[in-house]
């Protein structure tokens, strides 16, 4: 006696997407979804802005202080590595001051 067993493949396969689609839709959710956020979530962006910009202001009196001091013998390649440094110290400056303010008027 044979048992004939009807096999659905689309029927299966439509169940294996659904499930992992579930799976990955709670994955990605969880992981890159957005935070139920605090305001002390917030205080990241600020203490990050302060480091940054005493890092600028640092840098700034440096580079001041060694042109000022060695204004013949200053060349151009420590020019252009130094305003790179300001440049860049200062825009992650404002990039994090702009995410606090952000942080804290989503929250409001």
């Amino acid at each position: 006696m044979f048992i004939i067993v009807e096999f659905n493949y689309y029927s299966l396969k439509y169940n294996i997407d659904t499930l992992y689609n579930n799976k990955m839709n709670n994955f990605m959710e969880s992981y890159f979804g957005p935070l139920n956020l605090k305001p002390e979530y917030c205080l990241y962006f600020y203490y990050v802005s302060v480091v940054f910009f005493i890092m600028f202001a640092l840098s700034s009196l440096g580079f001041l202080a060694y042109v000022m001091k060695n204004f013949k013998k200053v060349k151009a390649d420590y020019l252009v590595n130094s305003i790179s440094l300001l440049l860049s110290s200062f825009i992650s400056y404002f990039a994090n001051r702009v995410l606090y303010t952000m942080c804290l008027t989503n929250l409001k």
